[in-house]
């Protein structure tokens, strides 16, 4: 085991790392550990895994919480810029979701994120496959097909449907 602490008035935080020799739930991690209030904050495993709340992280970031809603925020201090997360394969932007500042809206993109959206949400209205945000919550703007899918089957209903 190896170790540094740090102890600013009060508050007392380890810092270290553990051999495989340990029996404890952090061998073999690097670990961030709160010695005032008793508990391990950040751990980072042999694989590259990271986890907050969590002493066996199981994917490259996992946050875990039992005492409360569990949350990830993005928080852009420019308020003329997009807030985004893209989903990657292979270094390609397969799909991307976030926040477009210029339209005041939520987005889920197919490949970068632009004005080109699967979906866009903005106050009191929803548009799917448009870039059109003029559509009341309770009408939908579809481009292209709508599908319902049961068992593998696809309905096709030809952008209309009936409101329920």
């Amino acid at each position: 085991k190896s170790s540094i602490f740090f102890g600013p008035q009060g508050n007392y935080w380890e810092l270290g790392a553990r051999n495989n020799n340990n029996s404890s739930d952090l061998a073999d991690k690097f670990y961030l550990y709160d010695r005032t209030n008793g508990g391990t904050r950040l751990v980072v495993d042999t694989s590259g895994n990271v986890g907050i709340g969590t002493t066996n992280p199981s994917s490259r970031l996992h946050i875990e919480d039992s005492t409360s809603a569990v949350a990830f925020t993005i928080n852009n201090t420019n308020s003329s810029n997009d807030s985004i997360i893209n989903f990657n394969n292979l270094g390609s932007t397969q799909y991307s979701i976030g926040y477009d500042s210029s339209l005041n809206t939520f987005q889920i993109c197919n490949g970068n994120f632009s004005n080109s959206s699967l979906l866009r949400i903005t106050t009191n209205k929803i548009t799917i496959g448009s870039s059109n945000t003029d559509y009341d919550i309770n009408n939908f703007n579809i481009s292209g097909s709508f599908y319902f899918a049961r068992q593998g089957s696809n309905f096709d209903y030809s952008n209309s449907f009936t409101k329920i």
